[in-house]
């Protein structure tokens, strides 16, 4: 069948194995008899990192396991989606530590990308708070890894991309909330500089993420809005209207069709929508923000990556130490102007210390940037020349973005990475990286 990920490029002629059982899984790789193959969640990465000629779908593994609200851990398959798990955690005050932009992921694909969230620079990355999974090995062993025992497997599998194995199941630590609500403040930044000063006054807050105007320039380069947040206690909504303060989050009701007319993604509607953006923006008010619009706002809407047309869309986000991130991610928003290329959202993070596992792992003290781009030739040219901008500042790109990366800038990005062997578990994103 034919399969891509959320950024629709590229795609491959896959055989699919769907694995709804752990004996299943071990079958799939005895048939495939040292063929290469790669475990896949939702497909919510960007690129080619859940791509192959044999994809083994783990989305049936998806049961909880065993939940104990008193020491707050949960096991479970490596198929749940958050999504899922979430409905199940909140009605009880409990919620994970970290999360991403999405919760239609898998705990198997949060685990592989180490992925991280708009409090990292507090709490860190997905992987600080798995306590342990259990891993099927090329050689069909069926591993507990954690801290203590294989500890080198879980290391190198947090991070890395799918290539150590299959995740079958996993322990994570949880996180106890008084409400499923956030306190959010906005702060009006009128320059990149500017707005780094308002992330550093406001580093002590649980959560921040920064949109950025992708079409300003000159004295304006890198203008956006600061959001700051923290967890709303039972106290802080008693003057508020919400019935149930641990209510779960609702389903998507709207759906972007695949045919989108081609007027939406023209640069005029995002100048404007810019515009309305800062100006709705423009005081620092707080708000009261349900968990699914404070952690979630594109999951309101379905498909909403068809809004980039059937070409799709691609990523470029990277991370810069503190030292280069001024200059650094200025001469990326120069590069960008000066493409005439058009940049749809940009998101400025601030990313904190971090306990390094897989020699693929993204995050590093400093700052992140993403930028989402309608898919062209032209926008591939220009991610090249970032990736110069990024090697020049000691930075690297996220792999879980990345569909084209070529394997001379990746060496210079991660520069201590390798393929596991046996070389079975590897993606059309690893064999392009390793240039296998």
């Amino acid at each position: 069948m034919k399969l891509y990920n959320w950024g629709k490029y590229p795609f491959s002629d896959a055989n699919l194995h769907l694995a709804d059982s752990y004996s299943t899984v071990g079958s799939t790789l005895n048939q495939l008899s040292g063929q290469a193959v790669i475990p896949r969640g939702n497909g919510r990465c960007y690129g080619d990192s859940a791509l192959q000629e044999n994809v083994c779908s783990t989305l049936k593994l998806n049961k909880l396991l065993q939940l104990d609200e008193v020491s707050g851990t949960i096991r479970l398959q490596a198929g749940v989606l958050l999504e899922d798990l979430l409905s199940v955690l909140v009605p009880k005050g409990l919620f994970l530590p970290v999360v991403p932009g999405t919760r239609l992921i898998t705990i198997g694909g949060a685990i592989a990308a180490n992925v991280h969230g708009k409090n990292h620079h507090h709490a860190g990355a997905f992987g600080n708070h798995v306590q342990s999974f259990k891993l099927l090995t090329a050689d069909g062993q069926l591993l507990l890894c954690s801290r203590t025992k294989n500890e080198t497997l879980f290391k190198n599998t947090i991070g890395g991309m799918g290539t150590t194995g299959i995740v079958l199941e996993a322990t994570l630590l949880l996180s106890k909330i008084e409400t499923t609500y956030y306190q959010q403040k906005s702060y009006l930044a009128t320059s990149l500089s500017h707005l780094f000063e308002l992330f550093e006054q406001h580093h002590a807050q649980p959560y921040l993420v920064a949109w950025m105007d992708g079409l300003a320039a000159g004295n304006q380069l890198g203008r956006g809005v600061l959001h700051t947040g923290k967890p709303c206690t039972r106290q802080d909504l008693a003057s508020q209207t919400m019935p149930n303060p641990l209510k779960v989050h609702p389903p998507a009701k709207l759906s972007i069709p695949g045919i989108v007319p081609s007027w939406l993604l023209q640069p005029i509607v995002l100048r404007l929508n810019n515009l309305y953006y800062r100006w709705s923006n423009r005081k620092s008010v707080q708000h009261i923000k349900h968990y699914a619009s404070f952690f979630f706002p594109l999951d309101a809407i379905k498909h909403w990556n068809n809004l980039y047309g059937k070409r799709g869309l691609l990523q470029y986000q990277f991370v810069l130490p503190f030292s280069s991130s001024t200059d650094g991610i200025t001469a990326v928003l120069e590069a960008i102007k000066a493409s005439r290329l058009c940049p749809y959202l940009v998101v400025l993070k601030r990313m904190g210390e971090h306990t390094p596992y897989a020699a693929t792992d993204f995050p590093m003290p400093g700052y992140s940037l993403a930028i989402d781009f309608k898919y062209s030739s032209k926008v591939l040219d220009l991610f090249h020349l970032l990736d110069e901008i990024v090697i020049q500042h000691s930075g690297r790109i996220y792999l879980t973005k990345d569909a084209r990366l070529p394997a001379a800038a990746f060496q210079k990005m991660y520069p201590e990475a390798v393929l596991h062997s046996p070389h079975i578990f590897r993606s059309l994103q690893s064999e392009r990286l390793f240039d296998l």
